[in-house]
């Protein structure tokens, strides 16, 4: 039997504690993270189950708990493998597109309920069957337990053993990965970081970037709207290719030219998320890998869109190198620079996820292509200005800004722009590339 041991979380666990270490407990299920899965015809709702059971013993996040007494030093403790994840089986008597409905009330009811990390494993799983047939899997995990990337590890891992494959994810240790991030071995890795922070948080000082929409004493309300296209994402494909570029980079482009357009802001310290996925040790790992990863961009009047994607893409590459860093070392760079220039986390910040097994992206069931959607704010948590990309990797993305302390209208304005950017670019250089 496994014995239990205990070590520090990785730097991409601490960072995410750090964000939700000192939630009250009415905002503790903003850790939450929500999935459903499409489960391939003929699944039984056993063999998801011993699946799902073997998957546990796999991957440790998922019979990890933590020990969360001591603020400086947190812990991960692995446990043997003898208690189970939470997981049930739930009958359903819809089918079709409305089982995927039921699934979603199911995965949004389990969303709303918090982890105790210190006693609970931080997944729970239910499997909807109908008429002995296991139709989809409703997933909600603590993000401590997972990332994006880990979610689409263990669907890999999942749909292998239902197909009678081994799974592709090899052994690996997070309390040894943890340890050698602390390591001699991650200490010039980390040098560079630090040097990278003071030279961003020196440029955003120097510029003196002034902070958009609310000052003291403005509004502080959270706003999030949503839209959903194809002709965007296929307009960011165009140019992608146009000039080898990523769709990412595209998009982000579109971002810094939609904020100087309608905040009039051109001095940018922006957030970027780091995969931090980068050598074979720690690409498959299922946790939280990725982490926020800082940089200063000039918008200036006088540069086309192509010379800023081209500069992005550059500052981009040079930010994600720097990804990986102890979030208590950087606290403390932070520290020795003016407020406004430290606080990059909440200002502008892109997060680019590609989802092929989600619909939230799709232009279907009665949406219109590019209509806006005001949505509640599930989760307040990180930076101020936030745009999170969902793009199904193919043919349409949402396009989905938070924002604190925006005006409605502006916010609506901004992602509008992101969406007309792209696709303004796209048609600017047709006849360019017909000629």
């Amino acid at each position: 039997m496994m014995a239990v041991s205990s070590g520090p979380l990785t730097f991409g666990q601490l960072s995410l504690w750090r964000s939700v270490q000192h939630l009250p407990r009415e905002r503790r299920h903003e850790g939450n993270l929500a999935t459903v899965w499409t489960l391939p015809d003929g699944s039984s709702a056993d063999a998801v189950t011993e699946a799902w059971h073997e998957l546990q013993a796999r991957h440790p996040s998922l019979h990890t708990i933590y020990r969360l007494s001591d603020p400086q030093e947190p812990q991960q403790v692995l446990h043997p493998h003898a208690s189970r994840v939470d997981i049930s089986t739930v009958q359903t008597a819809a089918g079709g597109r409305d089982a995927e409905e039921e699934a979603r009330r199911v995965v949004a009811a389990l969303a709303t309920e918090p982890f105790d990390l210190t006693s609970q494993y931080s997944f729970r799983v239910r499997v909807l069957e109908r008429r002995g047939r296991a139709t989809h899997v409703a997933m909600v995990h603590h993000h401590l337990g997972a990332d994006g990337m880990g979610k689409a590890i263990l669907w890999d891992d999942l749909t292998a053993m239902l197909a009678g494959r081994e799974p592709r994810t090899p052994a690996y240790s997070l309390i040894g990965l943890a340890e050698e991030q602390r390591s001699a071995t991650g200490a010039a890795r980390h040098r560079a970081a630090v040097r990278h922070w003071e030279k961003i948080f020196t440029a955003s000082a120097a510029r003196n970037a002034p902070l958009a929409g609310a000052e003291a004493g403005a509004e502080t309300e959270t706003l999030q709207v949503c839209l959903r296209s194809r002709r965007s994402r296929a307009a960011a494909a165009v140019l992608a290719n146009r000039w080898e570029l990523s769709v990412p980079t595209l998009a982000l482009t579109a971002y810094v030219a939609a904020v100087a357009d309608v905040q009039k802001v051109r001095s940018l310290p922006m957030w970027l998320l780091s995969a931090n996925r980068f050598t074979p040790r720690w690409e498959r790992c299922v946790s939280t890998v990725n982490q926020w990863t800082p940089t200063h961009v000039e918008a200036t009047p006088e540069a086309g869109f192509a010379e800023l994607a081209r500069l992005l893409h550059r500052r981009g590459l040079q930010a994600y190198r720097h990804g990986m860093y102890n979030p208590d070392a950087m606290a403390e760079v932070r520290g020795r620079f003016p407020d406004r220039a430290a606080k990059v986390e909440h200002l502008w910040a892109v997060n680019h996820i590609i989802d092929p097994f989600s619909a939230d992206s799709v232009v279907a069931d009665g949406r219109a292509e590019a209509a806006l959607t005001w949505e509640p704010v599930f989760q307040a948590l990180g930076p101020r200005f936030y745009l999170r990309i969902t793009d199904n990797g193919r043919d349409s993305w949402a396009l989905r800004l938070r924002a604190r302390g925006l005006a409605r209208d502006d916010l609506a304005c901004m992602v509008r722009r992101v969406h007309e950017v792209l696709i303004a670019e796209a048609q600017r250089a047709e006849p360019a590339d017909a000629a």
